[in-house]
């Protein structure tokens, strides 16, 4: 489903003519909330990046880590912010490195530096790409039901029509729970891989 039919397809399931001007706020509030709430095999991205100093700035559509590798492909281990910022003044060098995500940049012990760079490879969740810039992303060619429930939630609040809202959240919620299913199967070694309808 490719933005202008999701539009229409609001429209039709709100049975309302004089909101066309606003389904696309409907549709960004749903996004922000798939992107606040979701993590699924779809929203994995990765990353490569020669990093030249401890911070490195994270990708653009950044929303959350998985893990990170350093050299030799070797995954870092994750620590809190204060104990890594502790590590660092004490000047320990951690075998294998270590990272955190710090004032939104990833930050590397030990630190790499210009004459001793760090190939990094950050595997991560990526904001979903926008349908106002976007014809169509991953979600909405593959669970087109999802962008209409999320959105119709949205106008229901908007329109007033809290019995609808109740509705259309008891279907999102239904939806999202075969999203995550699916997504545990995929990501962490489920036996079939079966979208949900």
């Amino acid at each position: 489903m490719n933005y202008t039919e999701l539009q229409t397809t609001i429209a039709s399931y709100a049975q309302r003519n004089d909101i066309g001007t606003i389904i696309p706020t409907f549709i960004e509030l749903a996004e922000a909330r798939f992107n606040r709430h979701l993590r699924v095999a779809e929203m994995e991205k990765t990353a490569t990046t020669s990093a030249v100093s401890e911070f490195t700035q994270l990708p653009s559509d950044f929303q959350s880590i998985r893990y990170v590798t350093g050299v030799q492909g070797r995954p870092l281990q994750y620590q809190m912010p204060e104990r890594l910022a502790q590590q660092a003044a004490e000047g320990w060098v951690p075998n294998p490195g270590m990272y955190t995500v710090q004032d939104l940049q990833l930050r590397v012990l030990p630190a790499p530096s210009a004459t001793a760079p760090m190939t990094l490879q950050i595997v991560y969740y990526a904001s979903l790409p926008p349908l106002a810039t976007n014809t169509t992303n991953w979600l909405s060619e593959e669970y087109p039901d999802v962008y209409v429930s999320g959105a119709m939630v949205e106008a229901c609040t908007w329109l007033k029509d809290y019995e609808g809202m109740v509705q259309w959240e008891e279907r999102l919620q239904t939806r999202l729970e075969g999203m995550r299913a699916q997504s545990q199967q995929i990501l962490f070694g489920g036996a079939i891989a079966v979208k949900a309808g």
